[in-house]
Formats: structure tokens, sequence, C-alpha cells
């Protein structure tokens, strides 16, 4: 008897997947889910579906205080509303693919979806 063999379900790519809102989003929000975090494809109000992508690149706008550096693990605080490098209660976004120095206003680019170690 051999292994059950996969099913295409033919939907997205494999870089989108569908959830229902957990509250009103709006296009491009970092929508957390089940222990990660994505970028939402479209607005959508509360209990509606929407595709969230979870492996592309993103500029996301970061924490002043901390420091970035290629390949560090980034969180979503969503309190804050910022990427952080900060674990905690905060929501794995992916892996950090440009540097940004303490002190410095600005995004940090994520590869979403990538665990680094």
């Amino acid at each position: 008897m051999g292994q059950a063999k996969p099913l295409f379900t033919g939907k997205g790519d494999g870089s989108l997947i569908l959830i229902t809102a957990p509250s009103d989003i709006t296009v491009y929000d970092v929508v957390p889910f089940g222990g990660r975090a994505g970028i939402a494809q479209a607005t959508v109000a509360t209990g509606e579906l929407v595709n969230i992508q979870v492996s592309r690149i993103y500029g996301i706008e970061a924490t002043t205080a901390e420091t970035f550096v290629l390949g560090d693990a980034v969180y979503w605080d969503a309190t804050g509303g910022l990427a952080t490098v900060t674990v905690g209660s905060n929501q794995y976004l992916g892996e950090a693919v440009s540097e940004k120095a303490p002190a410095v206003t600005g995004d940090v680019s994520v590869l979403l979806g990538v665990k680094n170690g």
C-alpha cells in the first residue's frame, strides 16, 4: 500500500491563503492569524473571506528603537502596529531582508513566512 497522494485544491499558488476576517480589514493591513501574520489583499468587513499574502517581500514600518539586520526574525506588534525583533506575544512575520539602524524611522523589508535557523 503506497503513500496517499496530495491533491491540488486549485486555490492559489501557495503564496496566498484564504481566511475569515477576524475584524474589519483594509487592503495591505498586517493580519495576524494562527501564530503568524500576513498582508491582506483586499478590504473586507468582519466575517468576510480575504486572501492573505504569506510569502512575498513587503516593506513594513518598524519600531524606531530597534536594530534590524539581514536574517533577523521579524514579528508583528499588533498593539503598536509595527514590525519588531521582539518575540513576546507578537506574531511571526518573516525574515528581514534589509537592515535598519536604531533611532532611525522607517521600514524594514520582510520576506514573509520564511523562518531562519
